[in-house]
């Protein structure tokens, strides 16, 4: 019925033998996952087929727990299936700008995560591979919406990148 899905939080890898990277850009610095914690609601990424039964409702909650800084992955899947996927893990390591989320019921989901902004509130961009080689890309924030401010701070983050936010998916956050 609950199946876990992570939005959050993509790091460097390497697939098949390429690099998966986000070129050279300037990252953010300072990571600090109990600033973190709390619910984050995803609201774009790049498209990806691992996600494509997910409409209506994602969002990832991150708390404090007896094993260190848990998260719970919710996804409600398409609504044929009409049903939520739920996960969960642990953060198990950090470092300034990326962290690692161990899944115990979801590998799919257990990877590196960078952070490639962030203010703690009105939005996140985490990025990572999964298996591909160009970087995925995904946009929470701690509301169902996103705030105007938090999409201006995200459009100028992409810009950076070279990317735009109007390539990537929306996310509907109507079943949360």
């Amino acid at each position: 019925m609950l199946y876990l899905v992570t939005s959050l939080f993509f790091g460097v890898a390497f697939v098949a033998g390429q690099e998966c990277n986000f070129g050279d850009l300037e990252t953010f610095v300072g990571f600090d996952p109990e600033k973190y914690l709390g619910t984050w609601y995803e609201h774009y990424r790049s498209p990806n087929p691992e996600e494509e039964s997910y409409v209506g409702c994602e969002f990832d909650q991150y708390f404090k727990s007896d094993i260190g800084i848990s998260v719970l992955s919710v996804a409600y899947s398409k609504p044929a299936v009409r049903s939520f996927e739920v996960s969960s893990g642990i953060i198990a390591n950090y470092t300034d700008n990326t962290f690692f989320l161990q899944y115990f019921n979801d590998p799919t989901w257990s990877s590196e995560y960078t952070v490639l902004g962030t203010d703690y509130t009105t939005y996140s961009i985490v990025g990572g591979c999964l298996g591909n080689s160009d970087p995925l890309v995904w946009i929470a924030s701690h509301e169902k919406e996103m705030t105007d401010e938090g999409k201006e701070s995200v459009v100028a983050i992409l810009e950076k990148m070279n990317l735009n936010i109007d390539d990537l998916e929306t996310v509907d956050q109507s079943f949360c």
